[in-house]
């Protein structure tokens, strides 16, 4: 089963075929820059990948310098690997006849391009390409190859070119609109003529483009099949692969938006790693004057991007009827020269130099620029390098340059201005404190502690209070300050060290003399022995001696035989107090027994007791339950009672209320029968 994590290495294969090429210093340069971003979920997994291109150098399409190669997946294709695939492509002639890959090396010493081949057709089945997407990209590199061996010609006395008698020629001259490009004027459209060198322009130009398109389209590929849907992504991690900085011989438009690249990308490194390298001194409450180091290459970034810069300036010269090159460079001169401080006039050519029409002063050095064809290449830009390299050679002023062009230098330079080193209190009171155990030990506060260990270094004349700072949480050290404690640190563990392997040293050498002198000793009694026996070996009595010896054991039986009835009265006497504390013990437990007997008697009492005393509490409990039930009966009568008393108070109230309604209403008949009986 692929995984994600093989995809996105199987990405390196197709990217280097189709982006990577030889080049004077390195048989496998990539020739564009790229950020890759690999997203990880919380777990810390790969969740996904992307990957942005930029500034593909579009002009190896169609040219290389000698000692380089064309991309590589031109030389893979026609390898051989795949036979048939040359003839769907109708690549039946010699690599070497085909203009746009041929002009310089063809092979590569320790690459073998059909293996390579073979790797980046097996990455595309990895990366879910299709076998017509994959031959759609093989039939595009075919046609590229085929373009650059179209011909054209030049009419006599006229500005126009037309085909060489070729079908490539002919057929792409027609469909492409080589030799007579429609052309928008007003509201109609016409042909316009074009001559040798614009239609051989516009080949390489398409050809370029073409390129490019087929590039884009499989980063995007690549990023599509990388993009997991439905995986978080919470955090990546991003590199960035671009070319350094270049300072050669002959630099030109290529190398101007190179270095405006990497005066960028140095200007927002200074800046951002720096400003938060002075927001922790802050934190930390270290005393810091705010300096904005993104500031240093300001002037030369506008000097280019700014409206009246180079680029706009070159933007508004490609419009401009009859402009040319060299109006170009006046034009920067007028504006530039003299005004602006990294704008200077260049130097006369030494050695190997070009012509060079002005100088631009770079962080990485002073460049001189030779604005050839710069109008042309600002249309369709282009990315030329010529470069050399000797294997196995370390050159000290080449490598010193390299770390100019690549902005270690300026990093560096901007470092030894603030604390780049830097340790938390407690780190560095368990790691050095070995340098002032006394200081160390004088407080509970590591804080505290690495500030009296430094204060006893700076007292001892082994360190300058200027090249540290002590905060909140860390303390902060100068470049080469720690190095410098580190080394205060080894020499003071030797110097234990050898105190120690001295005393160990001691204490086993004095283990050695004593155990020599017991040596000594028991050599000295073995002497004496062996000379007393020499002496008395042939001593009579001594040899009467040794034979009444072993008689003389009989004397000591009677004293054994005593000592023996003591120990046997002493054991009998022993026995016969063990035997009393044991029937002491044995009275004891009859007694316990007997006690434990009547208890268990008592508990069956009171067993029998508890039961019936239950039998009663349950009789009890029934009773209970049944007078609580006739209660509830009885209350229940007692609502029911009251409720019908309620009901009968509400009707007596009724009743009253309709009496005195009708005794009013006799009183009202009463009344007007007395008035009737007046009248009458």
């Amino acid at each position: 089963m692929v995984t994600l994590e093989d995809q996105i290495v199987q990405t390196n294969p197709v990217l280097e075929a189709f982006g990577n090429a030889k080049t004077v210093r390195n048989n496998n340069s990539s020739r564009f820059g790229k950020f890759i971003r690999i997203h990880f979920n919380r777990a810390g997994r790969v969740a996904s990948c992307d990957i942005e291109h930029y500034l593909l150098e579009k002009s190896r399409v169609i040219r290389q310098a000698p000692g380089e190669r064309c991309y590589h997946i031109f030389y893979q294709i026609c390898s051989g690997f795949k036979p048939d695939l040359m003839k769907k492509l109708k690549l039946n002639k010699p690599l070497k006849e085909y203009w746009f890959v041929a002009q310089a090396e063809l092979t590569i010493d320790g690459i073998d391009d059909k293996e390579e081949f073979k790797l980046t057709d097996e990455a595309f089945d990895v990366l879910n390409f299709s076998e017509t997407e994959k031959m759609d990209c093989y039939k595009m590199m075919g046609g590229i190859m085929h373009m650059g061996n179209m011909k054209f010609k030049q009419r006599p006395r006229e500005e126009q070119a037309e085909p060489d008698e070729t079908e490539e020629a002919n057929y792409a001259a027609e469909n492409f609109a080589l030799t007579k490009p429609r052309v928008r004027v007003g509201s109609e459209w016409v042909s316009k003529g074009q001559n040798l060198d614009q239609v051989n322009w516009a080949i390489g130009a398409m050809s370029k483009a073409l390129y490019a398109r087929v590039f884009e389209w499989l980063v995007k590929k690549c990023n599509l099949t990388l993009d997991q849907k439905g995986l978080s992504r919470d955090s990546f991690i991003g590199v960035l692969d671009i070319a350094g900085f270049e300072i050669f011989d002959f630099n030109s438009f290529e190398q101007l938006w190179i270095n405006f690249v990497n005066e960028k990308l140095q200007q927002f490194f200074n800046h951002h790693m720096f400003v938060l390298e002075q927001e922790e001194y802050a934190r930390e409450g270290i005393a810091w004057t705010f300096i904005d180091f993104g500031l240093d290459l300001q002037a030369c970034i506008e000097l280019i991007e700014k409206p009246m810069g180079i680029i706009s300036m070159l933007d508004e010269e490609c419009i401009v009827p009859k402009a040319s090159d060299l109006t170009y460079a006046q034009k920067l001169g007028d504006q530039h020269l003299g005004k602006h401080p990294n704008f200077e006039k260049p130097k006369p050519p030494k050695g190997k130099q070009g012509e060079a029409h002005f100088a631009m002063r770079h962080y990485a050095g002073t460049v001189r620029y030779n604005v050839t064809n710069w109008l042309e290449k600002n249309k369709d830009p282009l990315n030329d390098t010529l470069v050399s390299k000797q294997s196995g050679m370390i050159d000290a002023a080449l490598v010193l340059n390299q770390l100019t062009c690549n902005g270690v230098l300026e990093g560096i330079r901007i470092c030894r201005k603030g604390f780049p080193n830097r340790l938390p209190h407690n780190d560095f009171k368990v790691r050095y404190g070995i340098l002032a155990a006394a200081e160390a030990r004088s407080s509970t506060d590591p804080k505290v502690s690495s500030a009296n260990i430094l204060e006893k270094l700076v007292n001892a004349k082994s360190l300058e209070a200027e090249n540290f700072k002590v905060g909140h949480t860390k303390v902060f050290f100068k470049a080469g300050v720690l190095a410098h404690i580190e080394e205060l640190r080894d020499k003071c563990m030797n110097d234990l060290m050898c105190m120690f392997q001295s005393a160990c040293r001691a204490y086993l050498a004095k283990m050695g003399a004593a155990r020599r002198r017991k040596q000594l000793d028991a050599y000295s009694i073995v002497q004496r022995n062996i000379r007393s026996w020499c002496v008395l070996r042939t001593w009579e009595w001594y040899l009467l001696y040794g034979r009444v010896k072993p008689l003389c054991k009989g004397d000591k039986h009677a004293e054994e035989l005593e000592k023996m009835e003591a120990d046997l009265k002493a054991s009998e006497e022993i026995l016969a107090k063990q035997e009393e504390q044991r029937k002491a013990i044995e009275a004891e437990h009859t007694r316990l027994a007997e006690e434990r007997r009547k208890l268990q008697e008592q508990l069956e009492i009171a067993r029998k007791g508890g039961s019936a005393v239950e039998s009663e509490m349950g009789a009890l409990n029934a009773q209970k339950t049944e007078l609580e039930r006739h209660l509830e009966d009885a209350k229940d009568k007692l609502n029911e009672q009251q409720q019908k008393a309620e009901d009968n108070q509400r009707s007596l109230k009724r009743a009253e209320k309709d009496k005195e309604s009708l005794n009013d209403q006799i009183e009202t008949l009463n009344e007007t029968l007395n008035r009737v009986e007046e009248e009458k």
